[in-house]
């Protein structure tokens, strides 16, 4: 047997890497501020890759929120319905964390935020299922979203109410499964906890990184 027969179906340790991780709860009103304490960890240099995007993120039983820190040079490029091809964030949230699910279900989210509008359109849920067990898509107006231009790049604050989340219960269930991408039109993205080679994330939620909603 040669090594290629032997390396054949063999996963990248990206599908291996399995994290489990404390999200804070904040209890204020507006955006998340900028603080250690909702500071998801930086793990692109596991897969050694360089990581341009600083994120936190909190949650409240009114739902959950984040603040992208994104570096661009060049300026932004955004695109749609295409938004990989350019500059764009993408949140992946399965409400119910079930890791025993090999496909997306009825509790699994994917919401797209760009930094600049396209035809007046800045975010929307775009959430796709492989089976009859869906639910109907939120409207972008229902996500409060705030985009702000910097040196570096941009800003982006965003706060997913419940009524968003299918399935978001934090007295019911105090746990969700995460994930993220930064698109970069210049450039590889950055992905939460997987390397950028992993191009079907939205397809796995049994991957995507399980948060503890913590009151501490």
């Amino acid at each position: 047997m040669d090594q290629s027969q032997v390396l054949e179906g063999f996963a990248p340790p990206a599908y291996f890497f399995s994290a489990e991780l404390d999200c804070q709860h904040h209890p204020d009103a507006g955006p998340l501020p900028r603080s250690k304490k909702f500071q998801l960890p930086e793990l692109s240099k596991l897969y050694n890759e360089a990581s341009f995007a600083l994120v936190g993120m909190g949650w409240q039983s009114q739902g959950l929120m984040w603040r992208f820190e994104v570096a661009v040079e060049n300026g932004v490029t955004v695109a749609y319905p295409e938004i990989r091809q350019g500059d764009s964030i993408e949140l992946f949230i399965d409400t119910r964390d079930l890791k025993t699910a090999r496909t997306t279900h009825r509790f699994c989210h994917h919401f797209f935020f760009l930094p600049e509008a396209v035809e007046g359109l800045f975010c929307g849920e775009i959430s796709r299922f492989r089976t009859e067990d869906s639910h109907p898509l939120c409207k972008s107006e229902e996500i409060e979203y705030r985009v702000e231009p910097v040196a570096t790049g941009y800003v982006a604050d965003i706060m997913i109410p419940k009524e968003c989340l299918v399935g978001f219960d934090p007295s019911e269930c105090n746990r969700i499964g995460f994930s993220y991408r930064v698109n970069r039109s210049k450039g590889t993205s950055q992905q939460f906890a997987f390397s950028s080679e992993l191009t079907a994330l939205e397809r796995h939620p049994y991957l995507w990184t399980t948060l503890h909603l913590r009151n501490g």
